[in-house]
This record gives structure tokens, sequence and C-alpha cells, in this order.
């Protein structure tokens, strides 16, 4: 589904990644959006993932992340 939209550089973080998910845990994801996505096409994605999983889905850009502050969200992320 990613591929389909362009999205590309995948990658499962928080507690899915720490294999500590329980049955109401979101799912936290990171993206590379393809270029000149807004809001509302990004945010249209997230829903349609949410769909597809059946689940809360957090999704952050990998270009939305600062450095030092989110170095433990990229040390934690699993490629998918």
């Amino acid at each position: 589904m990613a591929d389909e939209h362009g999205y590309r550089s995948l990658a499962v973080f928080g507690s899915v990644a720490r294999e500590e998910a329980g049955p109401d845990s979101d799912i936290d994801l990171l993206v590379d959006p393809p270029s000149g996505v807004g809001m509302f096409e990004f945010l249209r994605f997230k829903e349609q993932v949410e769909r597809v999983l059946g689940r809360r889905v957090d999704l952050i850009s990998w270009g939305g992340l600062k450095p030092r502050i989110d170095d433990d969200i990229r040390r934690e992320a699993v490629m998918l």
C-alpha cells in the first residue's frame, strides 16, 4: 500500500518495535512521503493505513524528526 502511494522508508517504532504492544496499542510508523504531499493527503494515507491494520496509527515523517530530541525514535525504528 505504501508503494502504491509513493511512500518510502517505512519503519515501525514504539511499543510495536519493542515487542511490547498490547491489544489496544497504537502503531507508530515513520514514513518518507512523496515529494509535494500536503497535510490533507498525509492524513488520508494515515486513515487508510488505520483501516487496513484495524488499529490507531501515529504516522510521522522522517523529515519531521528533530535532531537529538528524537534520537530514541531513530534508534528503535525497525525498517519494514
